[in-house]
């Protein structure tokens, strides 16, 4: 039974065909006429925008169920807000939501992060992924 809940969230960490889905759908887009580079000499950037305003700006994200994960690093933290919205993923653990404003206009919980995951989502400490109308955008990194 144990081994089989292991494999379950391995799948869905590693984004596995027959992995279980979760809700959280960001907008995806892949421009086909333009790539972002930046970062090391010329990698491909991965971007979260919304309402014009680059929230996010990596060459590696980290997708867990079909959403992407940027390290804290990459984030512009002058448009989120942490409010004060938890959920609770039972493989996960508790996520922290954040509010995006951008220009005055405000996207309640639109970003979240698992300050503290469970073991089997170790791997998205601290990243945010983001949802509620901010698209992803860009060509991610190979991974090596």
């Amino acid at each position: 039974m144990i081994s089989t809940l292991v494999r379950g969230a391995d799948a869905m960490m590693n984004g596995s065909a027959g992995a279980t889905v979760g809700l959280r759908r960001p907008t995806w887009r892949a421009p086909a006429d333009r790539a972002w580079t930046g970062g090391r000499s010329g990698a491909p950037m991965m971007r979260a925008v919304w309402n014009g305003a680059v929230l996010a700006e990596t060459a590696r994200t980290r997708v867990v169920e079909g959403n992407h994960y940027f390290p804290p690093e990459s984030l512009h933290r002058e448009y989120l807000t942490e409010s004060a919205t938890r959920t609770l993923c039972p493989w996960k653990g508790v996520a922290r939501y954040y509010t995006v404003t951008v220009e005055g206009l405000a996207n309640p919980d639109a970003a979240w992060c698992y300050p503290r995951p469970l073991f089997l989502a170790r791997r998205i400490k601290n990243h945010v992924a983001f949802w509620h109308g901010v698209t992803v955008e860009g060509t991610p990194e190979k991974q090596p």
